[in-house]
C-alpha cells in the first residue's frame, strides 16, 4: 500500500513538472516573438503620367472597292478585275506608287433564289447568278492629291468608298516626345502630392509603360457618297494627336529613417 502511495506522488511531481516547463516554453517563446515584431512595408506613392504632342499627317488611308454581279461568276469576275485595273492605272497615273496601294479582300459569293415550301415540300434554291467584292486600301503619301485620287477612284468605276484617315507616317520621334512629357507630368504629381504630405520622393521602385496611340482624324466629309464630281472632293486633314502614358512607383522618406 505505501509503495503505490509512493508511485502515485512521484507521477503528480513529474507531470507538474512537465506543466512547468511546457509553460516556461510558450512564454519564452511569447517573450521573444514581442522582441522581434514585423517590420514595417516601405511607403510608396504610385503616380501615372500622360501627354500629348499633336502634328500634322504627312499621308492619307482610302479604303475603297467595287462590287460587281453576273450571271456567271466568270463575267462577274471580268468586270471586277477591270474596274480594279482601271483603278490601278488611274492611280499610278496620279504617283501612287502599287507598293502603296493594297488588296485586302476577295470574294466570290453566289446569289440564290429562295422558294416558298409547296404542299409541305421545300425546293433547293436556285443560283441566279454571282457576286464579286473586292476591298482595297491605298496610301496616298502626297496630300494635295487626295481629292484627285477620290475622283479617280469613282471614275475608274469604283462603287464602294470604305472611307479616308489620316496619319503620321513615321511617328515614333513624336512618340517619344510624348513618353518624355509624360514622365515629366509623373514627376510634377508626386512631387506635389510628397510636398503637401510633408514627405520627400525616394528611389525609383518601377517603371512601367502604358498604352500609346496616334489618333486620327477623320472628317465627315471623308465619307463620301458614290456621285460624279466635276471637281476635286473637298479634304480638311486635321492634325493628328499622338499620346503615351507612364506609370511610376517611388518610394517616400518620412525623415524617420
Amino acid at each position: 500500500m505505501l509503495l503505490l502511495s509512493s508511485r502515485r506522488v512521484v507521477g503528480i511531481a513529474l507531470l507538474a513538472f512537465a506543466l512547468t516547463v511546457s509553460a516556461a516554453a510558450k512564454s519564452a517563446l511569447a517573450q521573444e516573438g514581442a522582441a522581434t515584431p514585423e517590420p514595417l512595408r516601405e511607403a510608396t506613392i504610385t503616380i501615372t503620367g500622360r501627354a500629348e504632342v499633336t502634328a500634322e499627317p504627312d499621308i492619307a488611308v482610302i479604303s475603297a472597292g467595287a462590287i460587281t454581279e453576273a450571271r456567271t461568276a466568270r463575267a462577274a469576275l471580268d468586270a471586277n478585275s477591270k474596274i480594279m485595273n482601271d483603278t490601278f492605272a488611274a492611280l499610278e497615273a496620279l504617283g501612287v506608287e502599287r507598293r502603296d496601294m493594297q488588296t485586302r479582300q476577295l470574294s466570290v459569293n453566289p446569289r440564290y433564289t429562295h422558294f416558298e415550301p409547296v404542299n409541305g415540300e421545300r425546293r433547293p434554291p436556285r443560283i441566279d447568278g454571282y457576286t464579286v467584292s473586292n476591298s482595297l486600301v491605298v496610301r496616298i503619301r502626297d496630300l494635295a492629291t487626295v481629292g484627285e485620287a477620290l475622283d479617280a477612284l469613282i471614275s475608274a468605276g469604283v462603287n464602294q468608298m470604305g472611307g479616308l484617315s489620316f496619319a503620321v507616317d513615321e511617328p515614333e520621334a513624336l512618340l517619344m516626345e510624348a513618353r518624355q512629357a509624360a514622365v515629366a507630368d509623373a514627376l510634377a504629381q508626386a512631387e506635389l502630392l510628397a510636398t503637401g504630405a510633408g514627405v520627400e520622393l525616394g528611389r525609383v521602385i518601377s517603371i512601367s509603360q502604358g498604352g500609346q496611340r496616334q489618333v486620327a482624324f477623320e472628317p465627315q466629309m471623308a465619307r463620301m457618297a458614290m456621285a460624279d464630281a466635276a471637281e476635286a472632293v473637298p479634304i480638311a486633314s486635321g492634325e493628328q494627336t499622338l499620346s503615351a502614358q507612364v506609370t511610376i512607383v517611388w518610394a517616400l522618406d518620412n525623415g524617420s529613417n
